[in-house]
């Protein structure tokens, strides 16, 4: 017997944290970035899908490319998704713009707890007991190796990035559960138009996630005015993919510190019963370049004493 469903999360402000799907987007900041994220999806929906993280990248010079390390957990009912990566990006100026690729390499947990699961002819008062022979009533868990490869291009007034999960898909055993990792995939670009009778800028965008079974959109338009900015986008394409309406704010707050909030309001049959979809992103920046090497040797000159 075999189920499918969906594996890798969704979020809506994926423009802020391009580092959480794309390795090759390392250091394009060109210096430390620190974003950590959380996201409630249908909120008040009993055992909701929630996803924490927090990724860095900063640039390398020395060694022409940039590092960084990408932290998540994910809730999902009685299921629970931990991933570390760490990663590496070369970067390639050109006369047209930067390209950069870049590959993570890292390790996937996955753990179920089947005490939480419930069956119309199970027993829970004194014990757990599903009366399932297909559902399991203790903890299990599984390690499984995980990687992920990006490409990224960048230039004044436009970027885009591919990037690829689990090439070739692997497996991850949780007993008595043999759950396959599939393959999937990452699409992002965005423009930057700049309004010059109104000093903000404009900036549409698109974020593309597919596998062999399905594809998802999420189109996105942000303005930014100053130290604040904020924008409006959907989740889905067609009758069937349609999933909500994103709604987003935030404000650079200092030289160093972005915060944003976004909220999705539902669109798709959950609607009933969910009052919507919260998410927060922060972000920290040290706006100093690192890794450019030693300062050259001091050499005294007697005339100048």
């Amino acid at each position: 017997m075999s189920s499918q469903a969906q594996q890798n999360g969704h979020y809506s402000q994926y423009m802020y944290n391009k580092y959480q799907f794309n390795p090759a987007f390392g250091g394009m900041q060109r210096s430390l970035s620190v974003n950590s994220f959380y996201r409630s999806q249908w909120n008040q929906l009993t055992e909701n899908p929630s996803q924490l993280g927090i990724n860095a990248h900063m640039p390398l010079y020395l060694i022409k490319g940039s590092v960084g390390i990408n932290l998540e957990t994910e809730n999902i009912g009685a299921e629970r998704n931990t991933s570390v990566l760490l990663g590496y990006n070369y970067v390639m100026p050109t006369n047209i713009g930067t390209f950069s690729a870049g590959l993570s390499l890292g390790l996937l947990q996955k753990r179920l707890d089947g005490s939480i699961l419930r069956t119309p002819t199970g027993e829970y008062e004194t014990t757990v007991n599903h009366n399932d022979l297909l559902l399991s009533n203790n903890q299990a868990s599984g390690i499984s190796p995980n990687w992920r490869l990006g490409i990224y291009f960048l230039n004044n007034n436009f970027e885009a990035g591919i990037s690829v999960n689990n090439l070739p898909s692997s497996r991850i055993n949780v007993d008595p559960y043999n759950i396959s990792l599939q393959t999937n995939f990452t699409f992002f670009g965005e423009m930057k138009i700049y309004l010059e009778n109104m000093d903000a800028y404009v900036k549409p965008s698109i974020l593309i996630l597919a596998n062999s079974e399905s594809i998802q959109t999420a189109i996105t338009t942000n303005l930014e005015y100053g130290n604040v900015f904020g924008g409006l986008g959907v989740r889905g394409y067609d009758n069937n993919s349609i999933e909500g309406i994103i709604f987003i704010m935030g404000m650079q707050i200092d030289k160093h510190y972005k915060l944003s909030y976004s909220y999705d309001y539902g669109l798709s049959s959950l609607q009933n019963v969910n009052d919507g979809s919260h998410e927060f992103t922060i972000n920290y920046n040290l706006q100093k370049l690192i890794g450019i090497g030693l300062p050259p040797k001091i050499i005294y000159n007697t005339r100048n004493l």
